[in-house]
């Protein structure tokens, strides 16, 4: 398989701990999503320090959930890079890139959609795994009116 990719001029790299790389990129997309939904959408991001800040903050709360389910944060030390650095210095470079650079601002424009169920899914589960292991997310929780179901006002 990997000589299939390699034919094709595709460079491989593999992740020795995928499950941990899709949990760095799980509670990424959480601090993300919970500034996204708070603006009505992800595309919102786009190039807004202040929003991007707080995501980063909001990543930042979801370190310890990551240590509590076991990963060896040092294992993933370039995946947790952006919410160990100072806001200071991440939130403004980040809001360039996704305000100039057509790849991140695509990856961001395309979830333009305010009534997507995907980003309150992440989320809600992220916040209940939270909550589950009793880790303090606050950032988290004060988004949750904005991906909460209609009408519990709770996960």
């Amino acid at each position: 398989m990997r000589q299939a990719f390699r034919d094709a001029g595709l460079r491989i790299k593999e992740q020795p701990d995928i499950r941990g790389w899709l949990w760095v990129h799980f509670v990424s997309d959480a601090g993300l999503s919970s500034q996204g939904l708070r603006l009505g959408s992800l595309s919102k991001l786009a190039g807004a320090t202040g929003d991007l800040r707080e995501a980063l903050l909001a990543g930042r709360e979801l370190l310890p959930l990551l240590t509590a389910r076991g990963l060896d944060l040092r294992r993933h030390r370039g995946g947790v890079l952006l919410f160990r650095a100072p806001t200071w210095l991440t939130a403004p470079a980040l809001a360039w890139l996704t305000a100039h650079v057509a790849l991140a601002r695509v990856s961001l424009s395309a979830h333009s959609d305010p009534d997507a169920e995907e980003p309150r899914e992440i989320c809600r589960d992220t916040l209940a795994e939270a909550r589950r292991l009793g880790i303090s997310v606050p950032r988290l929780e004060a988004a949750e009116p904005n991906f909460a179901r209609e009408g519990t006002g709770r996960v």
